[in-house]
């Protein structure tokens, strides 16, 4: 393995905390909540929707057709969605820690352009990353591998000096197939130590 020189961030559930179906919870009784989840986050269009492909219009046309006697509550949780994105305080802090311990930070996201217009409340530690990719914007989605090529290529970076840290495993074997070093995100404070301890032994 190569020396790590870049520490490459997933968003959602990494650098910002997400809470879909408790989101709906809060708006909706609890039967409505979970027929609105399911048309909304069960299939495979929320994905599509990051992939940024499709267009929002027939993507949202999908959502209803799975409970069309919903539509009403489909479309208010879709519009109000960015209310399930929560700031995570760690978030610049520990970019900072990253870089002062002399890695590059970079962010490699699922993200759609209707989340990111929702989100901005929650993006704070954007600026302070070198740059990065959301899918929606590359019209690629994790764990297709083409986005991880795209992130290297656009950014000169070999994959064994990367180090991508995802919550979802199916993406992290995807970074890792591609040559990446990746990390199963379980928590910040589950394995905030163990990263920090694993960058600085492969540094």
């Amino acid at each position: 393995m190569g020396k790590i020189t870049t520490v490459v961030f997933d968003i959602g559930n990494v650098l910002i905390r997400y809470d879909g179906r408790d989101f709906l919870k809060r708006l909706f009784d609890e039967e409505t909540a979970k027929i609105v989840g399911e048309a909304i986050f069960g299939g495979k269009w929320w994905n599509e929707l990051d992939r940024g492909v499709i267009p929002q219009d027939e993507i949202v046309e999908e959502f209803i057709k799975r409970a069309p006697e919903y539509k009403e509550q489909i479309l208010e949780a879709f519009e109000r969605a960015g209310e399930c994105i929560h700031k995570a305080e760690y978030a610049i802090p520990w970019i900072k820690e990253v870089k002062k311990e002399g890695f590059e930070t970079y962010y490699l996201s699922n993200y759609s352009e209707h989340m990111l217009d929702r989100s901005t409340h929650a993006l704070d530690f954007v600026p302070i990353l070198l740059g990065g990719i959301f899918s929606c914007r590359v019209r690629l989605a994790k764990p297709d591998k083409a986005i991880y090529e795209k992130f290297l290529e656009t950014y000169d970076k070999k994959p064994e000096e990367c180090l991508f840290i995802d919550d979802l495993e199916a993406n992290v074997k995807a970074a890792e197939e591609v040559g990446m070093n990746g990390w199963h995100f379980h928590g910040y404070e589950a394995d905030h130590d163990k990263i920090m301890e694993y960058l600085r032994k492969n540094s």
